[in-house]
């Protein structure tokens, strides 16, 4: 198992870019990996296949690493490395919108990024900062997220898991203020 970039505030560049991993089957603590990630990840999410570990989205230190037009902290990036190899991170592609607090799962094929917090969207002020946006990407194939749909309402830190078929995405923050009616 693998953590990629940690969810410390923005003070903490250096936590935001580190790999740790752990071998699921032997109680222990986390290990670093060896090489830090190739972009800011704090409070993004990452997804695999049996080979690839793709991350991305988060929050970066003001001023630093990949920023959106005009967003000084949101995480547009995704990066990949190799779960056996231990070589270093690379840059796989883009999501559509730059946020935090998003979540992913995946298949062996397919990874799928949902909803998180948009607080500029290209470069625009987005006062309904939730979002409900769905983007998928091939894990084996680098190149940019494409739109897969939309979760039912706008949420940002969702609980999210997948089979070899579906994904289930649960809970989560919605959008303050907005009263939901449910059915």
């Amino acid at each position: 198992g693998f953590i990629v970039g940690d969810a410390d505030t923005n003070n903490n560049a250096i936590l935001q870019k580190q790999i740790l991993f752990m071998t699921i089957d032997t109680q222990g603590n986390a290990a670093d990996f060896g090489f830090d990630f190739n972009i800011y990840t704090g409070r993004g999410a990452a997804a695999s296949d049996a080979t690839y570990i793709v991350a991305g989205g988060g929050i970066v230190p003001s001023g630093l690493g990949d920023v959106n037009q005009g967003s000084s902290d949101e995480v547009r990036s995704l990066g990949y490395f190799g779960a056996m190899t231990g070589s270093s991170a690379s840059s796989f592609g883009n999501l559509g919108v730059a946020r935090p607090y998003l979540s992913a799962c995946s298949n062996e094929t397919r990874a799928v990024f949902m909803g998180g917090e948009g607080n500029n969207l290209n470069g625009q002020p987005n006062s309904d900062y939730m979002l409900e946006d769905i983007e998928t990407i091939t894990v084996a194939t680098p190149g940019n997220a494409t739109d897969f749909g939309d979760l039912r309402r706008k949420r940002s830190r969702v609980g999210a898991a997948c089979n070899t078929t579906h994904g289930i995405a649960a809970g989560g923050e919605g959008q303050p203020g907005v009263v939901h009616v449910f059915q």
